[in-house]
């Protein structure tokens, strides 16, 4: 990551510095294009999510009901901790 895209994280400047120093090596950047799906419910979880550019819509296009949009999330936010933390699957 480059130094621009770790001022957008909120959270990264309250780490000291060995903190910082290991969530950069374990942090990993990809690319999405429109459309794709970034976790689906019911996987295991790997990552928490950050959004570096862009927008991320949260909803459920797969589901049998009515298609629901739960949030967009902007640059700068996340989104997954808390899964995480717990050792769930993706709701």
């Amino acid at each position: 990551m480059t130094a621009a895209e770790l001022d957008v994280i909120p959270w990264f400047k309250l780490l000291s510095a060995p903190e910082r120093e290991r969530a950069v090596a374990d942090l990993k950047v990809t690319d999405a294009e429109a459309g794709d799906f970034v976790c689906r419910t019911g996987r295991p979880v790997t990552y928490w999510f950050g959004l570096i550019d862009g927008l991320l819509k949260m909803n459920n296009d797969d589901s049998l009901g009515p298609v629901i949009t739960f949030t967009g999330l902007a640059p700068g936010g996340w989104f997954g901790e808390g899964t995480a933390l717990k050792h769930e699957s993706y709701r």
